[in-house]
Protein backbone atom coordinates (compact mmCIF):
# COMPACT_ATOMS: atom_id res chain seq x y z
CA UNK A 1 0.00 0.00 0.00
CA UNK A 2 2.92 2.37 0.94
CA UNK A 3 4.41 1.76 -2.38
CA UNK A 4 1.34 2.39 -4.42
CA UNK A 5 1.03 5.48 -2.89
CA UNK A 6 4.90 6.77 -3.31
CA UNK A 7 4.22 5.18 -7.14
CA UNK A 8 1.00 7.59 -6.93
CA UNK A 9 2.84 10.32 -5.63
CA UNK A 10 5.28 10.30 -8.08
CA UNK A 11 2.65 10.70 -10.99
CA UNK A 12 1.07 13.28 -9.34
CA UNK A 13 4.08 15.51 -8.99
CA UNK A 14 5.07 14.68 -12.83
CA UNK A 15 1.26 15.01 -14.13
CA UNK A 16 0.83 18.23 -12.57
CA UNK A 17 4.22 19.49 -13.92
CA UNK A 18 3.62 18.71 -17.38
CA UNK A 19 -0.35 19.98 -16.80
CA UNK A 20 1.34 23.22 -16.37
CA UNK A 21 4.18 23.15 -19.25
CA UNK A 22 1.22 22.04 -21.98
CA UNK A 23 -0.89 24.85 -20.90
CA UNK A 24 1.75 27.28 -21.80
CA UNK A 25 3.06 26.02 -24.84
CA UNK A 26 2.90 28.32 -27.85
CA UNK A 27 0.09 26.25 -30.19
CA UNK A 28 2.24 24.49 -33.16
CA UNK A 29 5.76 22.94 -32.64
CA UNK A 30 5.98 23.51 -28.94
CA UNK A 31 2.94 22.32 -28.18
CA UNK A 32 2.80 19.33 -29.86
CA UNK A 33 6.51 18.73 -28.54
CA UNK A 34 5.48 18.87 -24.66
CA UNK A 35 2.82 16.60 -25.24
CA UNK A 36 4.96 14.01 -26.60
CA UNK A 37 7.76 14.45 -24.11
CA UNK A 38 4.84 14.70 -21.25
CA UNK A 39 3.41 11.08 -23.01
CA UNK A 40 6.81 9.99 -23.38
CA UNK A 41 8.03 10.43 -19.97
CA UNK A 42 4.57 8.84 -18.74
CA UNK A 43 4.74 5.40 -20.34
CA UNK A 44 8.39 4.94 -19.50
CA UNK A 45 7.46 5.55 -15.96
CA UNK A 46 4.92 3.07 -16.13
CA UNK A 47 6.96 0.32 -17.97
CA UNK A 48 9.62 1.30 -14.94
CA UNK A 49 7.35 1.01 -11.99
CA UNK A 50 7.63 4.43 -10.99
CA UNK A 51 4.10 5.68 -12.14
CA UNK A 52 0.78 3.61 -11.49
CA UNK A 53 -0.97 1.59 -14.49
CA UNK A 54 -4.20 2.74 -14.33
CA UNK A 55 -5.55 0.38 -16.88
CA UNK A 56 -7.52 -1.83 -15.00
CA UNK A 57 -9.69 -4.69 -16.85
CA UNK A 58 -8.42 -3.02 -20.32
CA UNK A 59 -9.75 -5.99 -22.44
CA UNK A 60 -12.88 -6.03 -20.87
CA UNK A 61 -14.03 -2.38 -20.76
CA UNK A 62 -12.90 -2.29 -24.68
CA UNK A 63 -15.27 -5.27 -25.49
CA UNK A 64 -17.93 -3.20 -23.95
CA UNK A 65 -17.47 -0.29 -25.54
CA UNK A 66 -17.58 -2.24 -29.24
CA UNK A 67 -21.03 -2.93 -28.10
CA UNK A 68 -22.10 0.99 -28.60
CA UNK A 69 -19.40 1.34 -31.94
CA UNK A 70 -20.84 -1.69 -33.54
CA UNK A 71 -23.98 0.31 -34.32
CA UNK A 72 -22.13 2.43 -36.54
CA UNK A 73 -19.81 -0.05 -38.22
CA UNK A 74 -20.41 -2.54 -41.33
CA UNK A 75 -17.54 -4.47 -42.97
CA UNK A 76 -17.11 -1.90 -45.09
CA UNK A 77 -16.45 0.67 -42.79
CA UNK A 78 -12.93 2.92 -42.85
CA UNK A 79 -13.10 3.80 -39.43
CA UNK A 80 -10.23 6.48 -36.96
CA UNK A 81 -9.43 5.80 -33.05
CA UNK A 82 -7.93 8.68 -31.77
CA UNK A 83 -5.73 7.62 -28.44
CA UNK A 84 -5.67 4.21 -29.13
CA UNK A 85 -3.27 3.56 -25.89
CA UNK A 86 -2.37 0.03 -26.00
CA UNK A 87 -4.98 -0.74 -28.84
CA UNK A 88 -7.22 -3.14 -26.79
CA UNK A 89 -10.52 -1.55 -28.58
CA UNK A 90 -8.35 -1.36 -31.59
CA UNK A 91 -7.95 -5.14 -31.44
CA UNK A 92 -11.50 -5.70 -30.98
CA UNK A 93 -12.73 -3.41 -34.01
CA UNK A 94 -11.10 -4.36 -36.44
CA UNK A 95 -11.73 -8.10 -37.56
CA UNK A 96 -15.59 -6.12 -38.30
CA UNK A 97 -14.25 -3.26 -40.22
CA UNK A 98 -12.44 -2.79 -43.87
CA UNK A 99 -9.56 -0.49 -42.59
CA UNK A 100 -8.81 0.93 -38.84
CA UNK A 101 -6.43 4.28 -38.71
CA UNK A 102 -5.13 4.48 -35.12
CA UNK A 103 -4.07 7.87 -34.34
CA UNK A 104 -1.70 9.18 -31.55
CA UNK A 105 1.21 11.72 -30.14
CA UNK A 106 3.47 9.02 -29.26
CA UNK A 107 2.99 4.59 -29.68
CA UNK A 108 2.06 3.54 -26.18
CA UNK A 109 3.19 -0.03 -27.28
CA UNK A 110 5.16 -0.19 -29.75
CA UNK A 111 6.01 -4.00 -29.89
CA UNK A 112 2.33 -4.17 -30.20
CA UNK A 113 0.73 -7.17 -32.81
CA UNK A 114 -1.97 -5.22 -34.77
CA UNK A 115 -4.24 -6.54 -37.37
CA UNK A 116 -3.11 -6.00 -40.88
CA UNK A 117 -6.39 -3.75 -41.72
CA UNK A 118 -4.97 -1.49 -38.62
CA UNK A 119 -2.02 1.58 -39.44
CA UNK A 120 -0.77 4.01 -37.02
CA UNK A 121 -0.32 7.10 -37.62
CA UNK A 122 1.70 10.25 -35.34
CA UNK A 123 -0.17 13.20 -34.66
CA UNK A 124 -0.13 16.35 -32.75
CA UNK A 125 -2.77 15.00 -30.18
CA UNK A 126 -4.96 17.75 -32.12
CA UNK A 127 -5.59 17.06 -36.03
CA UNK A 128 -6.08 13.90 -37.90
CA UNK A 129 -3.32 13.11 -40.34
CA UNK A 130 -4.41 14.93 -44.17
CA UNK A 131 -4.61 11.85 -45.62
CA UNK A 132 -7.41 10.16 -43.71
CA UNK A 133 -10.58 11.57 -45.57
CA UNK A 134 -14.20 9.54 -46.24
CA UNK A 135 -13.98 8.07 -42.83
CA UNK A 136 -17.61 6.35 -41.88
CA UNK A 137 -16.80 6.76 -37.89
CA UNK A 138 -14.14 8.16 -35.56
CA UNK A 139 -14.36 7.46 -32.08
CA UNK A 140 -12.10 8.41 -28.95
CA UNK A 141 -11.98 6.99 -25.87
CA UNK A 142 -10.87 9.54 -22.72
CA UNK A 143 -9.09 11.66 -25.15
CA UNK A 144 -10.84 15.16 -25.10
CA UNK A 145 -9.89 15.83 -21.62
CA UNK A 146 -6.73 15.33 -22.38
CA UNK A 147 -6.61 17.94 -25.60
CA UNK A 148 -5.34 21.55 -24.76
CA UNK A 149 -8.75 23.56 -23.97
CA UNK A 150 -7.87 25.93 -26.85
CA UNK A 151 -7.76 23.11 -29.14
CA UNK A 152 -10.83 20.99 -28.75
CA UNK A 153 -12.81 23.08 -31.48
CA UNK A 154 -10.44 23.18 -33.41
CA UNK A 155 -10.19 18.92 -33.13
CA UNK A 156 -13.63 18.30 -33.27
CA UNK A 157 -13.67 20.38 -36.65
CA UNK A 158 -10.65 18.08 -38.06
CA UNK A 159 -12.54 15.24 -37.52
CA UNK A 160 -15.47 16.27 -39.21
CA UNK A 161 -13.53 17.34 -41.66
CA UNK A 162 -12.38 13.54 -42.05
CA UNK A 163 -16.23 12.18 -41.57
CA UNK A 164 -17.73 11.07 -44.79
CA UNK A 165 -20.82 12.73 -45.27
CA UNK A 166 -23.47 10.93 -42.39
CA UNK A 167 -20.37 9.79 -40.78
CA UNK A 168 -20.22 9.69 -36.95
CA UNK A 169 -17.43 10.76 -34.01
CA UNK A 170 -18.50 8.80 -31.07
CA UNK A 171 -16.62 10.23 -27.97
CA UNK A 172 -16.44 8.93 -24.63
CA UNK A 173 -14.93 10.87 -21.79
CA UNK A 174 -15.61 11.37 -18.28
CA UNK A 175 -18.21 14.26 -16.66
CA UNK A 176 -16.69 16.97 -14.64
CA UNK A 177 -18.81 16.85 -11.93
CA UNK A 178 -17.63 13.28 -10.88
CA UNK A 179 -14.38 13.98 -10.97
CA UNK A 180 -11.84 14.68 -11.33
CA UNK A 181 -10.78 11.39 -12.87
CA UNK A 182 -6.96 11.18 -13.45
CA UNK A 183 -4.25 10.92 -11.26
CA UNK A 184 -5.29 14.26 -9.09
CA UNK A 185 -8.52 12.54 -7.65
CA UNK A 186 -6.15 11.14 -4.90
CA UNK A 187 -4.68 14.45 -3.80
CA UNK A 188 -7.03 17.36 -5.24
CA UNK A 189 -10.55 18.06 -5.92
CA UNK A 190 -9.58 19.29 -9.68
CA UNK A 191 -8.14 17.54 -12.57
CA UNK A 192 -4.21 18.97 -12.26
CA UNK A 193 -2.63 15.68 -13.82
CA UNK A 194 -2.80 15.25 -17.98
CA UNK A 195 -6.74 16.02 -17.68
CA UNK A 196 -6.08 19.26 -19.31
CA UNK A 197 -10.01 19.78 -18.85
CA UNK A 198 -12.75 18.26 -17.74
CA UNK A 199 -16.45 18.59 -19.65
CA UNK A 200 -19.74 18.89 -18.80
CA UNK A 201 -22.26 16.88 -21.03
CA UNK A 202 -24.17 20.14 -21.93
CA UNK A 203 -20.45 22.09 -22.51
CA UNK A 204 -19.60 19.31 -25.56
CA UNK A 205 -22.96 19.31 -26.90
CA UNK A 206 -23.10 22.96 -27.66
CA UNK A 207 -19.13 22.33 -28.79
CA UNK A 208 -20.44 19.96 -31.33
CA UNK A 209 -23.68 22.01 -32.49
CA UNK A 210 -21.16 25.02 -33.25
CA UNK A 211 -18.79 22.93 -35.07
CA UNK A 212 -21.33 21.83 -37.45
CA UNK A 213 -22.22 18.60 -36.23
CA UNK A 214 -25.56 17.94 -38.17
CA UNK A 215 -27.22 15.87 -35.28
CA UNK A 216 -26.06 15.13 -31.60
CA UNK A 217 -27.12 11.81 -29.82
CA UNK A 218 -26.17 11.48 -26.08
CA UNK A 219 -26.50 7.91 -24.58
CA UNK A 220 -26.64 6.54 -20.89
CA UNK A 221 -24.78 3.34 -19.39
CA UNK A 222 -22.04 1.82 -19.41
CA UNK A 223 -20.77 -1.38 -18.85
CA UNK A 224 -21.62 -2.33 -22.68
CA UNK A 225 -25.24 -1.22 -21.72
CA UNK A 226 -26.04 1.99 -23.58
CA UNK A 227 -29.59 3.35 -24.00
CA UNK A 228 -30.45 6.88 -26.28
CA UNK A 229 -31.66 9.56 -24.02
CA UNK A 230 -32.74 12.96 -24.77
CA UNK A 231 -30.06 15.45 -24.83
CA UNK A 232 -31.85 17.38 -22.45
CA UNK A 233 -31.32 14.77 -19.78
CA UNK A 234 -28.35 15.28 -18.77
CA UNK A 235 -28.06 18.31 -18.78
CA UNK A 236 -31.13 18.83 -16.35
CA UNK A 237 -29.02 16.79 -13.93
CA UNK A 238 -25.75 18.89 -14.55
CA UNK A 239 -28.34 21.79 -13.73
CA UNK A 240 -29.41 20.31 -10.58
CA UNK A 241 -25.79 19.48 -9.74
CA UNK A 242 -24.27 22.88 -10.11
CA UNK A 243 -27.06 23.74 -7.34
CA UNK A 244 -25.53 21.74 -4.63
CA UNK A 245 -22.59 22.90 -2.36
CA UNK A 246 -19.54 22.10 -4.32
CA UNK A 247 -18.37 19.40 -1.92
CA UNK A 248 -21.42 17.32 -2.09
CA UNK A 249 -21.53 17.17 -6.32
CA UNK A 250 -19.09 14.41 -6.81
CA UNK A 251 -20.95 12.30 -4.36
CA UNK A 252 -24.17 12.83 -5.87
CA UNK A 253 -22.68 12.53 -9.41
CA UNK A 254 -21.23 9.18 -8.31
CA UNK A 255 -24.50 7.50 -7.26
CA UNK A 256 -26.27 5.31 -9.54
CA UNK A 257 -28.50 5.87 -12.14
CA UNK A 258 -26.88 9.77 -11.77
CA UNK A 259 -23.72 8.20 -12.71
CA UNK A 260 -24.89 6.51 -15.91
CA UNK A 261 -26.85 9.53 -16.95
CA UNK A 262 -23.65 11.46 -16.52
CA UNK A 263 -20.62 9.45 -17.98
CA UNK A 264 -20.70 11.53 -21.06
CA UNK A 265 -20.81 9.15 -24.25
CA UNK A 266 -21.53 11.80 -26.77
CA UNK A 267 -22.22 10.63 -31.10
CA UNK A 268 -21.81 13.93 -33.66
CA UNK A 269 -22.67 13.12 -36.99
CA UNK A 270 -21.38 15.14 -40.16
Amino acid sequence: MKIELERARAQFEYEREHHARILAAAPGEDRALAFSEAYDGLYAGMRAKIFLDQETEPKRKAVQKFKLLKRYLTSSSHVAECGPGNFHLAKVVAPHVESLALVDVVNGNPKARLPKNCKFYESDGVHLPTKLDDLDLVWSAHVIEHIHPEEVYDHLVDVRRALANGGNYVIFTPNRYSGPHDISRRFSRTAEGLHLKEYTVRELRRALKLTGYSQIRSYAGGKGVYVRVPGWLPVLAELKLSLCPRFSRRFFANLLPIKALLGIIIVGKK
